[in-house]
């Protein structure tokens, strides 16, 4: 890696103006079965964004899953998350590139079998795009 130019890598260091979000939340699903949309990054035309850090956690691991989709399609690896991915305290990192007017989503789906507490982390940042990757 050439440390001279950092502004290479924008999924290890934020470019100059960048906008960082976090998303930190909880909510308890109802008994009820169906998906419920819990998070929405959209940005626009002109930037990149990524995903770097995520933290989930449910009160129960058997009765649902969480989902990462981009544009309403599941991402590969993370279709049915049924365990904790790192947790709010301590998240795990990850690259997720946000691609523009695509949105990603974070989704729980429920069987319905009882209430659920969630509680969930997502860390990263946009930037208008300059060129590069």
């Amino acid at each position: 890696m050439d440390i001279g130019n950092l502004g290479a890598y924008p999924h290890l260091f934020p470019p100059a103006g960048f906008t960082q979000f976090h998303r930190n939340k909880l909510l308890t699903i109802p008994a009820v079965a169906g998906t419920t949309e819990l998070e929405r990054i959209l940005i626009s035309s002109n930037q990149t964004g990524w995903l770097r850090m995520i933290g989930l956690e449910a009160g129960d691991w058997n009765i649902g899953y969480f989902s990462i989709n981009m544009g309403g399609q599941p991402l590969l690896d993370y279709v049915q998350i049924k365990v904790p991915l790192g947790n709010v305290a301590t998240p795990v990192p990850l690259f997720v590139k946000i691609a523009p007017n695509n949105p990603l989503t974070l989704t729980y789906t429920s069987t319905g079998a009882a209430p659920n507490p969630l509680r969930w982390s997502l860390w990263g940042w946009f930037y208008a795009e300059q060129g590069g990757i």
